[in-house]
This record gives C-alpha cells, structure tokens and sequence, in this order.
C-alpha cells in the first residue's frame, strides 16, 4: 500500500498571481506591466487597450493611471507609451501633443528649418 505525500498548497503556487484592476484577472507577474509614476498594476493587455483608445479617441495627451482611487495619481511616461503601442499610435500620441500646445515649433539657428522641441524638456531639431 502507498500513501501519498501531502504537500502545502503554498509549495504548488511557484509562480504567484497577480489581480488586475481592470479586468479583474489574475495573471502571472511577467503579464502585468507597473507604472513608474505610481507603482499600479495592470495586466498589459489591458493597459494597452486603454492607452491606445486614450490616443485613438484623442482624449488625452497626458494618460493617467487608469485607477480612479490611485493615491498618487500618477502619469504614463512618454518611454512606457512607446513600449506599449505600435509606432503608428505613437505618431498620433505625439500629434496630439503639438496640437494641444505640448510641443513648440521654433526656427532652428543652423539654417532656417524647422526646429520641434518638448516645453519645458528636450530640444529636437528636425533639420
């Protein structure tokens, strides 16, 4: 006769799960993407889906974190946008930017072209 080994059930979760805010699902850790400004979880589909249909409606040139009880009402940075959309999305995301006033043309001093830069951050010169 054999007995079978009993074994703790927190040894059989190695990988543990993580809620979405969203969506609700739990999904393992390497699914779900942490905004650097406030430290939420999502899962990455859903934080795509929502940065892009933030972009594609053009509601917000800003995106905010998508939990409406966010202590730090944090913000996705430019870089973690870029990550997540295609390059299409993003050609947009900037565009909305310049339209609301987030971008500054200026005449570039290397010889009349147009020069685009970020207020209050990088200059880009597009010569």
């Amino acid at each position: 006769m054999t007995t079978a080994r009993y074994r703790p059930t927190w040894d059989l979760a190695l990988d543990p799960l993580v809620s979405c805010k969203l969506c609700l699902g739990e999904f393992p850790l390497e699914q779900m993407t942490t905004i650097t400004q406030c430290q939420c979880v999502f899962c990455t589909l859903c934080l795509k889906h929502y940065v892009e249909l933030l972009i594609k409606e053009g509601f917000e040139t800003a995106i905010s974190c998508p939990d409406s009880a966010c202590p730090k009402r944090g913000h996705l940075q430019e870089n973690e946008i870029e990550c997540m959309v295609a390059a299409e999305i993003m050609q947009r995301y900037r565009k909305l930017q310049f339209e609301k006033g987030k971008w500054k043309a200026d005449v570039c001093s290397s010889g009349g072209a147009i020069s685009i830069r970020k207020q209050q951050m990088r200059h880009v010169c597009v010569c």
